[in-house]
């Protein structure tokens, strides 16, 4: 299968200037030239991204169908990716015979915590929540082993611990090789001494995983090549991020890409590029619906994706794993989630869901329902 990327966890609030939220920093350009074997690693790894995915990536099937009449608690952000992976997810543990209610967090620094509290005030049978960092929950997820209620942690950077059974889906690895994919991908395009801006959310650990890993292997694999760092706060994304990306556009016109560490932090941007009569090559990680209606029509240029069916599946083998006592190994592949590189001359080929987000894989549901015997 085809490797790499996403996110679930992006919200939009109101608008706080670029400057505070850590500004502008640029990693400058070297004068060594680049490594011929890197490069011609990198091409390699475009090329074969820029097929279709054709699995889901595990191949260790359930010992058994996993006991009906369970009942989890997904604490969700109110992001559009976020609760499309929890409808996914919710209709995956309908096929065991479980049920499920989401409960959203606000926009507070606290509202994680409060809505994990809540959630075990339910007493349900597990509880699934995705991007914060375990360590800022120690409250309430202490209040969950007490309550003997395991944890899937989902899109977070740190280990597992207390009750969390597992914390590997979407985790730093599959983080790292996206980031890197994206960074290949704009260096076999544009060539040497690309000037790029980078986009990142650094409220999210998994995001700058991403920006890192995208800065370092640009600078491996093109070492004239620049980037420019643009840190923003979800309270800018949609409001102060359109015009933070064109003051930066502005300041410095040798930047030839704007890289977006995930999809949803381009929203208005295009618009407001355009109407300041910049042009800029437009790509990053998990895409969006829009994203991938950009390159469609060919506004935008590179793209990786994140499924988030997908991913909802995914949660819900592991949570079945745990449940039945199996090894919480599905094997396969280590990222755990198909993705690609979509161009403009790839999308049309490009498994989309009906509302126009990336799938990746159209058979993915087979391809569970075999694992977990039901067919």
């Amino acid at each position: 299968m085809q490797k790499s990327m996403k996110l679930t966890c992006v919200g939009v609030a109101l608008a706080t200037a670029l400057t505070a939220c850590g500004g502008t920093a640029t990693a400058g350009k070297s004068s060594a030239k680049a490594d011929p074997a890197k490069l011609a690693d990198a091409k390699t790894l475009v090329a074969s991204s820029l097929k279709n995915p054709d699995s889901i990536g595990i191949t260790n099937p359930l010992s058994k169908t996993p006991t009906a009449g369970k009942t989890i608690i997904v604490v969700g952000t109110p992001s559009p990716v976020a609760e499309l992976k929890d409808i996914a997810f919710a209709d995956a543990i309908k096929k065991f015979g479980w049920t499920s209610k989401r409960l959203v967090v606000g926009a507070g620094p606290e509202d994680e915590a409060k809505t994990i509290s809540q959630a075990v005030a339910l007493k349900p049978d597990a509880i699934l929540f995705s991007g914060a960092a375990p360590s800022t929950l120690a409250k309430p997820l202490a209040e969950a082993k007490a309550a003997g209620i395991p944890v899937l942690a989902e899109t977070v950077t740190e280990a597992k611990s207390g009750p969390i059974f597992d914390a590997s889906i979407d985790g730093p690895v599959f983080e790292q090789y996206a980031g890197k994919l994206m960074a290949d991908y704009v260096a076999v395009k544009s060539g040497p001494n690309t000037n790029v801006a980078v986009v990142n959310l650094p409220v999210f650990n998994v995001l700058t995983i991403y920006t890192k890993a995208f800065t370092k292997e640009l600078s491996s694999v093109c070492p004239s090549c620049k980037v420019t760092k643009l840190d923003q706060q979800l309270s800018d994304v949609g409001t102060n991020t359109p015009s933070s990306v064109v003051s930066a556009l502005q300041r410095d016109p040798s930047i030839k890409w704007v890289i977006y560490s995930v999809g949803d932090l381009s929203t208005g941007v295009d618009t407001a590029v355009k109407a300041a009569g910049i042009k800029v090559s437009v790509g990053g990680g998990g895409a969006n619906a829009a994203n991938l209606a950009a390159l469609k029509a060919g506004t935008e240029q590179a793209w990786t994706g994140l499924s988030t069916p997908i991913l909802g599946y995914r949660d819900a083998d592991m949570m079945a794993r745990y449940f039945n006592g199996d090894p919480l190994t599905p094997g396969g592949d280590a990222l755990l989630l198909p993705t690609q590189i979509m161009t403009p001359a790839t999308i049309g080929g490009v498994a989309l869901t009906s509302a126009g987000n990336y799938l990746g894989d159209a058979g993915y549901e087979q391809q569970f329902e075999k694992l977990w015997g039901l067919s």
